[in-house]
């Protein structure tokens, strides 16, 4: 989530460093006597603070971005680009994440290792990436939310050059609270494909995250607060396996599905079910990790069968989400 650049600083490392310079020109330029500005800086393990050309005590950056299984907030904010790296542990597995606008429209992506996860299924509406017949683009931030709710807001779409979103304020979250970076970002448009709002509260939207590799353990995310009353929650869970699910083979009927043995195991992420237990609107998947590395990998879209103690049924989507369910 933060600015790369070239720096230097007057120690052997950041730990010991008492002051940054820059940012520099390319190396092997040096630029000591140009004081970098204000904010915090890291190298990768750990993160300073700037003030006035004096950088502050020490943090690692283990603790001072986001823990994985910790809910992070905003309440009554106002418009900005909100940032977090989370550390989910140096594991493989898979990462959920719940998002929840609190109604007020906001836009939500994740990243870890290159890649941009912005698919969520919702309590109340399930998938929401296509909402309104129009698909969202899988990269940029999708907009979610109660249609109308907020004050202050930017339109929605917002076409470019998209005035009321010049000059968005950043914030990150570090040492457990949100900071004003000093610096601003330019929002240029936002598509009606990305905007999902609704005309009832869609609820915590969930996504999962297959981390592949122990590293990189932090996953970033990017908020966007597009009203002057922006409030949101948000958590991301530490990286574990998802519990199988025992069924049958895929069928293209209910009937069909009912009438087969239970052979394979699916993978189950939750959203108003519970790990093992299938729920309307979970996601489904082919592997304990949630996909592959840089994809989601889903159950084919069908109908299968399993059994919680009576034979039961549910069908998958096409975009992995279970949509029906019901007894045999």
């Amino acid at each position: 989530m933060a600015t790369f650049g070239n720096y230097e600083i007057d120690g052997p490392n950041l730990a010991s460093a008492t002051t940054v310079f820059g940012p520099c020109p390319a190396p092997p330029t040096l630029c000591t006597t140009v004081i970098a500005p204000d904010g915090y800086y890291s190298d990768g393990t750990t993160v300073r603070l700037q003030i006035a050309g004096v950088l502050q005590s020490p943090e690692t950056c283990a603790t001072c971005g986001g823990e994985c299984d910790g809910n992070i907030s905003v309440a009554n904010g106002g418009k900005g680009q909100f940032l977090v790296s989370v550390n989910t542990g140096g594991t493989t597995g898979a990462v959920r994440i719940e998002w929840n606008v609190l109604s007020v429209p906001d836009g939500f992506r994740a990243l870890w290792n290159g890649n941009i996860y912005n698919k969520q299924s919702t309590v109340n509406y399930g998938y929401m990436n296509d909402l309104g017949g129009v698909v969202a683009s899988l990269t940029e931030p999708l907009f979610t939310g109660l249609t109308g709710a907020g004050t202050g807001c930017a339109p929605l779409p917002c076409a470019a050059p998209c005035a009321a979103l010049n000059a968005l304020p950043v914030y990150e979250y570090l040492g457990g609270s949100w900071n004003a970076m000093g610096t601003t970002v330019n929002i240029n448009s936002i598509n009606a494909a990305e905007i999902k709002t609704q005309p009832g509260n869609p609820g915590t939207g969930v996504l999962y995250i297959p981390k592949t590799s122990p590293g990189p353990s932090n996953i970033d995310i990017e908020m966007y607060g597009v009203c002057d009353s922006t409030a949101f929650n948000v958590t991301v869970f530490c990286v574990a396996a998802l519990t199988g699910v025992d069924t049958s083979v895929m069928n293209a009927t209910q009937v069909g599905a009912c009438g087969l043995a239970i052979t394979t195991t699916l993978y189950t992420g939750p959203v108003t079910g519970t790990p093992g237990v299938p729920g309307l609107h979970d996601w489904v998947f082919t592997n304990p990790d949630s996909g592959v590395a840089g994809a989601n990998t889903y159950a084919a879209a069908g109908y299968y069968k399993y059994n919680d103690g009576v034979d039961k049924w549910f069908r998958v989507s096409s975009n992995g989400v279970i949509d029906l369910l019901g007894t045999c």
